[in-house]
């Protein structure tokens, strides 16, 4: 559907994250990937696919805090490389 009415040459980011909600829910609410309702088959299919070789991809996921409400950095760290597994094209068994 956005290729048919903007062209998914005009798509420059595609910001990935999980979700705690189903499509149709009218809610946004990020989650880690993994850790939502979207399986990793799926954030890959679209991660993958050739017609949006050129877009760059944001990891927009909520930052995981401990108990003092300080920042888990290297939590952050794995999921870049989740990420990036999902962006390759054969994943390494």
């Amino acid at each position: 559907m956005l290729d048919e009415v903007i062209g998914l040459q005009q798509l420059k980011v595609l910001h990935l994250n999980d979700t705690k909600m189903a499509l149709g829910s009218h809610r946004d609410i990020h989650t880690r990937i993994g850790e939502g309702i979207i399986p990793s088959v799926g954030l890959r299919t679209i991660l993958i696919d050739p017609r949006v070789a050129h877009v760059s991809v944001l990891l927009e996921t909520p930052i995981k805090t401990d108990d003092k409400d300080k920042e888990d950095w290297e939590h952050d760290a794995q999921q870049i490389a989740i990420a990036r597994t999902l962006m390759q094209h054969h994943i390494p068994s």
